[in-house]
């Protein structure tokens, strides 16, 4: 275990992301956007409105 974690510390974290968000494409490339430019707050905001749309859609779809 402690070598699985040492390795992932080791890796970038582009590739993290890419592959925790594998699934998600637009999720993963505003998150890259934001490795880019960390300090850009209207990248923030776009994370922040798309997760907003996917709970909408979660829970509106728990309702119907």
């Amino acid at each position: 275990i402690f070598f699985l974690a040492k390795i992932c510390l080791l890796l970038p974290n582009i590739v993290l992301i890419k592959h925790y968000y594998a699934n998600e494409p637009e999720l993963r490339e505003l998150y890259l956007k934001q490795q880019e430019n960390p300090q850009d707050e209207n990248i923030q905001k776009e994370i922040q409105e798309y997760k907003a749309k996917q709970f909408e859609q979660e829970n509106g779809n728990r309702r119907n």
